[in-house]
C-alpha cells in the first residue's frame, strides 16, 4: 500500500467522498542466482562435468580467438594506410630532388671565351654567348642568303641532325625545348647550334685554306673536292 495513489474525487449526491485508488506496476527484480547443493550431491555428477567442461571451454576459446583476429584485421587497415602516406611523403621528396638536381646538370655554370678565358657566372655567360659569332669564315654572308642555301640542298645541320650525328665540340651546351623552331631560332638565338657552327666553320676554314695551298700535290683529296664544290656551288645560287 506505500505505492498506491489516491485520488479524491468531487462530492455527488451522497454524503460519502469517492476515493480512485491506483496500485502502479513496479519491475521485478531479477531472480538472482541459487545453487543448489543438491546436484553436487549426485553421483554423476563428476561425470557429467568432466564431459561438458572441455566442449565448453573450446567454445569460449574459439569465440575469443575469432575476436581477437578479427580485432587485428581491423588495425591492418589503418596501419597500411598511415605506411602508404609516410612513403608517399618520402617519394614526393625524392621525386623533386632528383628533378631539381636534374635540372642543376643543365645549368652551365663556366665556359671559355674564345680567347681561352674562363667565364663565370650566368650574366657574364650570357654575354659571351651574346659576343659569339656563327658567321663562316669559309663561304661569303649576304643577308642570311647563306643558310638560304644550306637548307635549299639540304645542308643544313638541324638540332636534330645534330644530336644524330652527335658532332664533337669542347663547349657544352643545353638543347633548347621549342618544338616548331624557324630559321630565326635556329641560327640566331639556339646556343647549342651557335656553338656547334662555330667550331665546324673553324674546321672547315682550315681544311680548306690547307687543300688550296696543297691544290697541285692533293688533288685527289675528298675534303678539297668536296669544299670546293660547295662552295663554287654556293657562290653561283648567291649570285
Amino acid at each position: 500500500m506505500e505505492y498506491a495513489q489516491t485520488h479524491y474525487l468531487p462530492n455527488r449526491l451522497s454524503d460519502h467522498t469517492p476515493l480512485l485508488v491506483k496500485f502502479p506496476t513496479s519491475p521485478r527484480p531479477q531472480a538472482k542466482f541459487q545453487f543448489c547443493d543438491m546436484w553436487c550431491k549426485h553421483k554423476d555428477f563428476a561425470h557429467i562435468i568432466a564431459s561438458n567442461l572441455p566442449i565448453a571451454l573450446k567454445l569460449i576459446k574459439q569465440e575469443g580467438t575469432s575476436q581477437t583476429c578479427s580485432l587485428s584485421c581491423s588495425k591492418i587497415p589503418p596501419m597500411c594506410k598511415i605506411e602508404r602516406i609516410k612513403y608517399r611523403v618520402d617519394n614526393t621528396r625524392l621525386f623533386h630532388a632528383k628533378a631539381k638536381q636534374r635540372k642543376l646538370t643543365t645549368y652551365i655554370y663556366s665556359i671559355k671565351d674564345l680567347n681561352g678565358n674562363l667565364v663565370e657566372g650566368f650574366d657574364q655567360i650570357k654575354e659571351e654567348f651574346k659576343k659569339a659569332s656563327i658567321k663562316p669564315n669559309a663561304f661569303k654572308w649576304q643577308g642570311g642568303k647563306h643558310y638560304k642555301v644550306r637548307q635549299g640542298y639540304e645542308w643544313l645541320p638541324t638540332k636534330k641532325r645534330l644530336a644524330r650525328f652527335m658532332p664533337q665540340h669542347s663547349l657544352t651546351y643545353s638543347l633548347c625545348n621549342v618544338a616548331e623552331e624557324d630559321e630565326a631560332h635556329l641560327f640566331f638565338t639556339c646556343s647549342y647550334v651557335k656553338g656547334v657552327w662555330a667550331e665546324l666553320d673553324a674546321k672547315l676554314d682550315s681544311t680548306l685554306q690547307r687543300c688550296k695551298s696543297q691544290q697541285t700535290d692533293h688533288r685527289g683529296n675528298y675534303d678539297y673536292h668536296n669544299l670546293s664544290y660547295m662552295e663554287g656551288k654556293e657562290q653561283t645560287d648567291l649570285q
